[in-house]
């Protein structure tokens, strides 16, 4: 919200984030550090996740990208759908987002270590032949 002299004008919390996330991923991804090494940018706006044609900004520096595509993981769209599962619960509120997400780290670390152990499995395959 921004108050000048009195007056307030209110921009739309949706459009401001849109502005945010654009410019962050903009920035991510043109810059040559960020983008020769293993970058990942992922951001969702709770309200938005409800909407089923909504999806969060995201980038994936080039790198990385191809060692996901090897080993067969779409990381922003394995993110999308778990945040989106916690939006099937009536009545979302961001204390119930933030208790889901705290459920969910163990969850995520879990998926850390299988996209660990995906990698190790195909650097050891591009070593044998």
């Amino acid at each position: 919200m921004i108050a000048v002299k009195g007056i307030t004008n209110t921009r739309d919390e949706r459009k401001s984030y849109h502005d945010r996330a654009t410019r962050v991923v903009r920035n991510t991804s043109s810059s040559q550090e960020l983008t020769k090494n293993l970058t990942f940018v992922y951001m969702a706006r709770a309200a938005s996740l409800k909407h089923a044609k909504n999806n969060p900004k995201s980038y994936v520096s080039p790198p990385l990208k191809n060692i996901l595509l090897d080993v067969g993981v779409d990381l922003p769209h394995i993110l999308t759908n778990m945040l989106k599962s916690q939006f099937e619960i009536n009545n979302f509120t961001t204390e119930k987002f933030k208790e889901s997400i705290r459920q969910k780290q163990l969850k995520i670390v879990a998926l850390d270590a299988l996209i660990y152990e995906r990698l190790q499995e195909v650097q050891r395959s591009k070593e044998m032949r």
